[in-house]
């Protein structure tokens, strides 16, 4: 897969408003940005009227929870603490802490598992499903679902960006760049004037962004050339969202989780099994408070609601597609797929036993 960027024929003219961060403006709908598309798993949902690509932050429920239950022991330790000794400047502190763990817990407890974006291709529209901020008081609930909107937006009125974004995480601790899909809604088609700008999908890493020029280019495809909704090599997004019991219960136990064999004779770590059971012994002396944080986590895995189409959009892309039906649409009917698979197999064998 390749997400190289075709050069232009003539200057690029820039939206207004500009992007706020650091960012490239792809081509016009009409026009080839990529040599071969490509979404990069960014996918959740296929229709057969439609694609839905899921947000940067669908697989990371739980671990706001696990820190804010942290930090609202702590701080309620330090509230105790400076009661008891009268420390007025503690107090305060551990005010400010509480405030802070109430905002990280509501992070994995109110509103919506992911915000998709949906391109509906038989009426030419892309869908964007948001949260909506209610009253003031709407900070106070701590669980359920919230009020929403869905925006509907002309697929003649989008243009592509890929984005620059710094974040913590690279070698060494320094920062990294990462870099995102953004769409700009302009107020009319072919107008440089941007009226507002969404993400769409996963963000991608140490590849110059050729993956967001890829998935640009697939989503441009699609709406515009009757593409194929998921490209050849590539895959539905993989939702590790939502974990069994089990392995909540054996959260950061890599001798005791799934997977837990390949730990125990080491080929998870190029068969280093020396290194990877003593490893596994030391973290189960953290087993009561791993337990306590991989049940929190898995509390906030299914608090949230999934997100829902209104009618009239859900009849215009259609149900959601299995995999089975995937695959046709990617390789066929599933009797020359799997013919395929046993011809590619036995060709394999014969060309071993040539060798030999």
């Amino acid at each position: 897969m390749t997400g190289r960027l075709t050069a232009p024929q003539e200057p690029v003219a820039q939206l207004t408003p500009p992007n706020f961060f650091p960012h490239h403006l792809l081509p016009p709908i009409n026009k080839q940005a990529a040599d071969r598309p490509h979404a990069g798993g960014a996918i959740c949902k296929v229709y057969p009227h439609g694609i839905e690509f899921i947000d940067h932050v669908a697989a990371m429920h739980g671990y706001a929870l696990v820190l804010g239950a942290m930090l609202l022991a702590g701080s309620l330790f330090m509230l105790h603490t400076a009661l008891l000794i009268e420390l007025d400047w503690g107090v305060a502190a551990a005010a400010l802490l509480l405030i802070w763990c109430w905002f990280l817990l509501r992070v994995d407890l109110v509103g919506f598992r992911y915000r998709p974006v949906l391109f509906d291709r038989a009426n030419r529209k892309v869908h964007v499903f948001s949260e909506k901020s209610g009253p003031g008081l709407h900070w106070l609930k701590l669980w359920g679902k919230v009020a929403y909107r869905v925006s509907s937006y002309d697929w003649d009125c989008i243009r592509g960006e890929v984005i620059g974004i710094r974040v913590a995480g690279g070698v060494g601790g320094l920062p990294r760049q990462e870099y995102g899909l953004n769409l700009a809604v302009t107020d009319a088609p072919s107008s440089q004037t941007a009226l507002m700008r969404f993400g769409v999908g996963t963000t991608s890493a140490y590849d110059g962004g050729a993956m967001i020029v890829a998935r640009w280019e697939h989503i441009r495809r699609y709406m515009q050339q009757d593409g194929p909704p998921i490209a050849s090599g590539d895959s539905l997004f993989l939702d590790n969202s939502r974990e069994s019991l089990w392995a909540a219960i054996t959260w950061m136990q890599p001798l005791l989780g799934p997977g837990a064999k390949e730990n125990w004779t080491g080929e998870s770590f190029n068969g280093a099994w020396f290194l990877t059971i003593p490893f596994g012994l030391l973290t189960m002396t953290l087993l009561p408070a791993s337990v306590i944080a991989g049940l929190l986590r898995y509390v906030g895995q299914f608090a949230k609601a999934e997100p829902r189409w209104p009618r009239q959009i859900q009849e215009s892309v259609g149900a959601p597609l299995s995999v089975e039906e995937i695959k046709v649409l990617q390789y066929g009917k599933r009797s020359n797929w799997t013919r395929q698979r046993k011809a590619a197999k036995l060709a394999r064998q014969q060309g071993k036993s040539k060798v030999v």
